[in-house]
Order: C-alpha cells, then structure tokens, then sequence
C-alpha cells in the first residue's frame, strides 16, 4: 500500500530559517510502518544536517497506484490516466482513473513521460499533470540509511 505524510520541514537557506510541506510517498503495509519509515528518512537529513527540524501533520493511503521508477528527474509529477468504459448493465459510459507518480527535469519531459507510460502497458488517456512535490522513499533507502538512535 502506498501512503503519503506530510511533513513540515524546516531548513536554514542563506541565514533563515525557511519552512515548507512536503509529503513523503513510502510503499508501507500499514501506516505505523509507513511513519517508521519517514522518520528514520528525516532523521538521515537532520545527521546530515539537510534540513533544521520536521513535524508530522499527517499520514494517509495514498490515491497514487504506482510510482513509475524507470523515469529520472528534479521534480515529482503526479499523472491521472483515464480509461472509459461501458457498463453493459446500465449502458453509460464509465471512466476508471488511475494515480502514477513520476520524475521528470520540466513539464515537458514529464509529459513526454507519462505519454510514453500511456502507451506502453497501461492503454489509457491521460486526463492531468500536476507538479507535486512529493518525494518517494523507495525501501532499500530507508534500509541503506538507517540512524541508530542509542545513546
């Protein structure tokens, strides 16, 4: 199950303290791991001193479906496919809408990327592109970057 926290994180640039939202997407069987994980993420950026301080405001199941890893870029993007069909009971046209996450350097590759994901596997249209900025924490990362908390 993919699931999103939110996070307020705040981060010294330029002798300030700058504070923003981001929202960590973690591929987690419950929430309590999902949050295990974005922990021990923010603790690796506090060490490394990335960021000043972190705040939890939320954890949720995420509508995203899939996090398309064969993409590279600097910005997350989030994808809505659609694919209609009809319902033969009823006989109205019907529309299945589907969540991918993906990377990309400017709206345009990402375009370009989400296209070539519309042809390839998933037959679908693609409905919107959004901007987001969400960052996926794939498992090995949290696993590569654990911080032990024993003093």
């Amino acid at each position: 199950m993919l699931t999103e926290t939110r996070v307020k994180i705040s981060k010294q640039v330029d002798d300030k303290i700058r504070k923003s939202t981001t929202t960590f997407l973690t591929d987690s069987e419950n929430l309590v791991e999902a949050l295990a994980v974005v922990i021990n993420h923010l603790n690796v950026m506090k060490v490394s001193h990335l960021i000043e301080d972190a705040e939890i405001v939320a954890c949720k199941q995420s509508s995203i479906k899939e996090v398309a890893t064969q993409f590279e870029g600097e910005k997350s993007y989030v994808a809505t496919l659609k694919d209609l069909w009809v319902d033969e009971v009823s006989g109205e046209e019907k529309a299945i809408r589907y969540k991918v996450l993906l990377y990309a350097d400017d709206l345009t590759q990402a375009n370009v990327n989400v296209q070539q994901l519309s042809r390839e596997g998933y037959d679908m249209e693609v409905e919107s592109l959004t901007e987001m900025d969400m960052f996926y924490i794939e498992e090995s990362d949290s696993q590569d970057n654990e911080v032990d908390n024993r003093d």
